[in-house]
């Protein structure tokens, strides 16, 4: 659901009546008209409000991918980074987080389209589990199957080693995203742990926006790669 565009200004604008710079980091454009609305947002109140900077960064990802965008962000200032540098550098490397994630239900993906029905109850019957992907576009899309749950798991994880490249070492964070399966969230994360020992792991729940179309079951996460 695209945010209210009411919502956006008047909120933008409490926070520029306290004198205050606004970053705000934004769920995929491809995804959603809510980038839409908050860089149409922004540019009114800056407007309206002579000298306010509103900087909108398009993350072209979504759920825990936008949620690693912000923890980079705050990182990034606290390391004295100013607004500018802070977006100019999630600009830079926005294609660098790459989000993989695994379903449960495949009559959810039919709900939404994703699938045919057919492919859904034969799916389902042979205990196949999609794989997708946030790809370069910022759009939601399967791109290949896996049979088995915990075969579903690993092959995420096996896709991460393929993809990161020279992140391997890097002490960064992989963000881990469930939809109401915290025992599968967490053997993810013994997966992570057990192939890079050296990364720290967070768990949290799906957002909402994404969960609707994904259903119960989905588990996946967003970890800084070479490509998506």
């Amino acid at each position: 659901m695209a945010s209210n565009p009411v919502v956006i200004r008047d909120t933008f604008q409490k926070y520029v009546s306290q004198g205050l710079d606004i970053l705000h980091i934004s769920f995929s454009s491809a995804l959603s008209g809510g980038c839409s609305n908050v860089m149409a947002g922004a540019r009114d109140i800056c407007e309206e409000n002579p000298g306010a900077k509103i900087i909108v960064v398009d993350t072209l990802n979504a759920s825990i991918g936008e949620g690693m965008f912000a923890m980079k962000a705050v990182q990034l200032k606290e390391e004295g980074k100013t607004i500018d540098e802070v977006a100019s550098w999630l600009e830079e490397h926005k294609m660098e987080y790459c989000v993989r994630f695994t379903v449960d239900d495949l009559f959810h993906l039919q709900r939404g389209g994703r699938i045919s029905k057919a492919s859904a109850v034969i799916g389902s019957l042979m205990s196949v589990k999609p794989i997708l992907r946030v790809d370069e576009e910022g759009r939601l899309v399967p791109y290949t199957t896996v049979r088995g749950r915990k075969k579903s798991l690993s092959f995420l994880v096996n896709e991460m080693l393929e993809c990161i490249g020279k992140y391997k070492d890097e002490p960064d964070i992989i963000g881990i995203a469930h939809g109401d399966c915290p025992e599968d969230a967490e053997y993810l994360a013994n997966l992570v742990k057990e192939a890079l020992p050296h990364k720290q792991t967070v768990i949290t729940y799906i957002s909402p926006s994404i969960g609707s179309h994904s259903g119960p079951g989905a588990v996946g996460f967003c970890f800084r790669g070479e490509k998506r």
